[in-house]
């Protein structure tokens, strides 16, 4: 991917992630949902199947509403995942294929610098906190290596701003796992 599509994808999860005033893990999905307006719908309570085989969620509009059609029979993570994943196709606009809605929704549910924060560098540990697929987890685990190993946090002001909103959450998330 290039740099500045996946720059352009990072972004807009981080704008996301301050406009909708996200502050700890796991991302509360709903609570995006309802800053834009958009409705979550199981696929079980439609009568018919509205995805195609390989498809775990869609989003569609219908009268200028918009709605996230999710594939319910999936687990909870690949649900959360595939919700992410609309919403950056939600956010980012037409243009926005499918490699970029993946960057965004990683970067959403699972942003480098709360987990450069939260000093986590395993993908079960990432899986567990984000409650991520574990896969998901996995292309997160591989990334943070990359990034800790420049040691390039925090070099943005959207980023700053991103790991600002989560500093209490970082702050009681260390204070608990130093307790046990």
């Amino acid at each position: 991917m290039v740099y500045g599509v996946y720059k352009h994808t990072r972004d807009s999860a981080w704008k996301c992630i301050i406009d909708c005033g996200v502050d700890s893990l796991p991302v509360n999905l709903s609570k995006i949902c309802r800053h834009f307006d958009i409705k979550i719908v199981k696929n079980s309570s439609l009568g018919i199947n509205r995805l195609r085989s390989n498809e775990h969620a869609v989003n569609i509009f219908i009268d200028r509403k918009c709605y996230i059609i999710v594939d319910d029979s999936d687990t909870m993570q690949t649900q959360r995942f595939s919700i992410a994943h609309e919403i950056g196709h939600i956010f980012m606009g037409k243009s926005a294929g499918e490699p970029e809605a993946e960057k965004f929704a990683m970067n959403l549910l699972a942003p480098a610098c709360v987990l450069w924060g939260l000093d986590l560098h395993k993908k079960q540990d990432i899986a567990e906190i984000c409650d991520i697929p574990e896969e998901s987890a996995k292309k997160r685990a591989v990334r943070m290596r990359v990034l800790y190993k420049r040691e390039k946090f925090l070099t943005s002001d959207m980023e700053k701003k991103v790991f600002e909103q989560f500093k209490p959450y970082i702050a009681d998330h260390l204070k608990t796992v130093t307790k046990t």
